[in-house]
């Protein structure tokens, strides 16, 4: 995470992580062995360390504490750790080994039980997400019950390094520099049969935004942790590579979102119009990853992406219409409903076809001509 603040300048576009920076509303704070809820204009001074962590979690079907009117000003006084849920717990522990103060989540930090307060909040989850130090993910967790930490053998994970000395003789070889062989232990996980499903998280379409706004995210997968950025990304079986879920659409909303160039735009295509329909296709991927993704409240559907649209929109001079981009926007209107229930055939948790058997929202959110509807 240093390396990354000091020396990632693809991490650091559209976000400022520095003391002095934007901050949320509301943060909690963990300093010492209190938990406190706090407006960050009562008690956070100019100049004063204002960085934070943020949280990125399934709510689950258990219910989880939350801030609402009546607990409000006890939540300010303290938050009873007994009543916090584990994966609540186990962010709160990483918050304070990571060295930080303060932690964003949102059933906390967000009156839930007030449509005003929820309504202001939620538009500022650009925000939220692009100015948090690093996002912490309960990949792994479908709810608040299972937490961060996962009972595995962490030792499979660990890559296996054997030095080898270059010899004299051998053409185009700097002998001065040490080399080594890496042996790492694919193929090797605790699921034996068929493929292993993404974690529980990655299948609610509130947490795409998350991931895509997130400038740098710690990752709690079931069998090893995670680092991703935008300039790099690692895992406990392959520190400084391997395989990672912001390929393709995603790496290109992201880069999109950090990045100071014009979106629908890529500068390395003298085709500028074609370079705008790759662009305008990265979008509609995401469109199809998000709404194959489970969510909750069907009501949400335009407010849990308008993130994205919000970060984009600051790098464009395209206009977003609930859904679409004035970009080719005759393209935009060619959707469809797939007959597939799945985006990808491993996530989990995904939308469910048999349980929304109407094609309409019983309470119109967007124009007909909007996916959204």
């Amino acid at each position: 995470m240093k390396r990354c603040l000091d020396g990632h300048e693809a991490c650091r576009g559209g976000s400022d992580t520095a003391v002095g920076s934007w901050v949320p509303t509301r943060l909690i704070d963990v300093a010492d062995d209190a938990v406190r809820l706090v407006e960050l204009k009562d008690v956070v001074q100019d100049g004063e360390d204002r960085r934070y962590v943020a949280l990125s979690h399934c709510w689950g079907k258990i219910l989880i504490i939350r801030t609402l009117l009546e607990n409000y000003e006890q939540h300010k006084r303290n938050i009873d750790s007994g009543k916090l849920s584990k994966t609540f717990r186990e962010a709160i522990h990483v918050t304070r080994k990571l060295g930080l103060r303060y932690i964003w989540i949102d059933s906390l930090c967000i009156i839930q039980d007030s449509k005003s307060d929820w309504e202001a909040e939620a538009a500022t989850m650009c925000d939220v997400y692009r100015n948090a130090v690093v996002t912490i993910a309960a990949a792994s967790a479908p709810g608040g019950d299972v937490g961060c930490f996962q009972d595995r053998d962490g030792i499979v994970q660990l890559p296996f390094l054997v030095d080898i000395s270059s010899t004299a003789s051998e053409p185009n070889v700097d002998t001065e520099k040490p080399r080594q062989l890496v042996f790492t232990s694919y193929g090797r996980t605790q699921q034996a049969d068929g493929p292993i499903a993404e974690p529980p998280l990655y299948g609610r379409s509130w947490v795409l935004q998350e991931q895509l706004l997130s400038p740098r995210m710690l990752i709690f997968d079931d069998l090893q942790l995670r680092w991703e950025c935008n300039a790099s990304h690692g895992s406990e079986r392959t520190p400084l590579g391997g395989i990672s879920r912001h390929i393709g659409h995603h790496k290109a909303i992201r880069t999109g979102i950090f990045a100071s160039d014009e979106f629908f735009s890529i500068p390395s295509m003298a085709d500028k119009a074609q370079a705008a329909k790759y662009q305008l296709q990265y979008w509609m991927h995401t469109v199809m990853d998000y709404t194959h993704r489970g969510m909750t409240k069907p009501s949400d559907r335009l407010v849990a992406i308008d993130g994205i649209a919000q970060a984009l929109s600051r790098h464009t001079t395209q206009t977003y219409y609930a859904g679409l981009w004035s970009q080719d926007f005759w393209l935009g209107l060619l959707w469809s409903i797939p007959h597939t229930a799945e985006y990808t055939p491993t996530t989990t948790d995904a939308f469910d076809f048999d349980a929304n058997p109407h094609v309409r929202h019983a309470d119109a959110i967007a124009p007909s001509w909007s996916w959204t509807s």
